[in-house]
């Protein structure tokens, strides 16, 4: 079953992550395990091995420490967050 991208910037859910709740991540995983690796591929030109490296890595170091810095903010979606993480990470490992 797919999650839309808007259930996963509700703020509950967010919350459940920042918790560590590992339903919520495993949910958060699933709707971008496909997702991510096809846009680093696309917007920064990664071969598609690496760039699920670099997702699974991202999504790794979410779950293990990076979400407890993620601050909701009016303008900015969780989702918009993680992409502009796996975008860095991605450019990164290019240099």
């Amino acid at each position: 079953m797919r999650t839309p991208l808007n259930e996963l910037n509700d703020a509950a859910f967010v919350r459940k992550l920042r918790a560590g709740d590992v339903i919520a991540f495993s949910v958060l995983c699933n709707a971008f395990k496909a997702k991510l690796p096809l846009f680093l591929v696309k917007e920064v030109g990664l071969s598609y091995p690496d760039a699920e490296e670099v997702a699974s890595d991202v999504l790794y170091k979410l779950h293990r420490s990076s979400i407890k810095q993620y601050e909701p903010r009016a303008n900015v979606k969780f989702t918009t967050w993680l992409i502009q993480i796996a975008k860095n990470s991605a450019i990164d490992c290019l240099y």
